[in-house]
């Protein structure tokens, strides 16, 4: 007998029903019922959410600072030697993020810091302003090229962005995070430190990564994709100077003049392929006009991916790519990976984080 839907069943996509809020709480509920199941003896029932604190910009740039970040020390110290007597009061109250973006503003644009400083002093407000637009994307700098953790993923809300809205994503995330961090020999009520959360993480993300290889016959294609579509991402996170913050998704151009029917029906193969595996999210585009047109659509790496990458898990700014492009990043990936980046200006030498140093052989030996 046939199945009808919608008389027999339907098919639910949780992602679409329970977006941004209403799967936070969601997920929140789900949480801490399987956590009331473990029948803990602390006392009160456990909150899913006091046991994953998250950071602010401005903190997390202190402890990446006090890890090694050398530049947002040396931004503090640039601008205490230039600032004058009656600005010293201007610089005490500004974090070391905010310093650091004066600096970082001045080398992206050409200009002195001092300049910089003088325009920072006359026109705070702006400033103020752009910090906000920036701050998030200047943590992916700090640590650039260092080893260890880049750039910390913790606290629930973050949690709720990996996951975009998927609960098998979201509970793996939570298992993982709490399973290192008793492992580690933290209790089930003490809030789970930072850095195990931003491990567990990138764990997930691994293996995702990983296990796209078996999902189906395209699979291997997925994966080398992905390996290219990341390594772009965090190259572009990284090497941010000058450049708009948080690209993170694309879209497709126009096909090239001459170019063959087949280039297109494989991309399109293979993004269709990367959007049921959730290698890519999908969004309509600006000129949606045929479901069936890949150009219509806009593409974002699935944010459980980034921590293992190092760029933004927020849906920001997007760049062009083509059918070209894609295929050389399954076919062709270091030299593919080399000419996009330099078409956005960006320095393909950026050295590989620890994770994926695994990854070596697929983008070869000098990137």
């Amino acid at each position: 007998m046939k199945l009808i839907s919608p008389a027999d069943y339907v098919r639910i996509r949780i992602a679409d029903k329970l977006e941004g809020e209403r799967f936070s709480i969601f997920a929140h509920k789900v949480c801490n019922e399987r956590i009331a199941r473990l029948e803990l003896s602390a006392g009160k029932p456990l909150d899913i959410k006091r046991l994953l604190p998250g950071l602010s910009e401005e903190n997390e740039a202190e402890i990446l600072v006090k890890q090694g970040a050398k530049e947002a020390q040396d931004a503090a110290r640039q601008l205490a030697e230039i600032a004058t007597a009656s600005t010293q009061e201007i610089l005490q109250q500004m974090s070391f993020l905010e310093k650091y973006l004066v600096v970082f503003w001045a080398a992206g644009h050409n200009e002195s810091i001092q300049s910089c400083w003088l325009d920072y002093v006359k026109n705070q407000s702006a400033w103020k302003e752009r910090y906000q637009n920036y701050k998030h994307s200047l943590l992916y700098t700090l640590k650039r090229g260092k080893p260890g953790i880049q750039k910390y993923y913790a606290g629930w809300d973050v949690l709720v962005h990996l996951t975009a809205g998927n609960i098998r994503y979201f509970l793996e995330l939570v298992d993982q995070i709490l399973l290192r961090h008793v492992q580690n020999g933290g209790s089930l009520g003490q809030p789970v430190p930072h850095e195990i959360q931003t491990i567990a993480a990138q764990y997930v993300g691994k293996k995702n990564l990983s296990e796209l290889e078996g999902l189906s016959v395209q699979g291997a294609q997925l994966t080398k994709l992905l390996l290219g579509l990341g390594r772009i991402f965090q190259t572009m996170a990284a090497d941010a100077a000058g450049h708009a913050p948080e690209v993170n998704s694309f879209h497709m151009s126009d096909p090239e003049a001459g170019e063959l029917d087949q280039v297109g029906e494989q991309v399109g193969k293979l993004l269709n392929s990367a959007v049921m595996h959730l290698a890519l999210l999908r969004y309509p585009g600006t000129k949606l006009s045929d479901e069936a047109d890949t150009r219509d659509y806009d593409y974002m790496v699935h944010p459980i991916f980034s921590a293992f990458f190092v760029f933004s898990y927020r849906r920001k700014r997007k760049m062009t790519l083509s059918g070209k492009n894609l295929l050389g990043l399954v076919n062709d990936p270091r030299r593919t990976i080399r000419e996009i980046l330099d078409s956005s200006n960006r320095e393909v030498e950026e050295p590989l984080p620890d994770q994926l140093l695994l990854f070596q052989t697929y983008y070869g030996k000098n990137s």
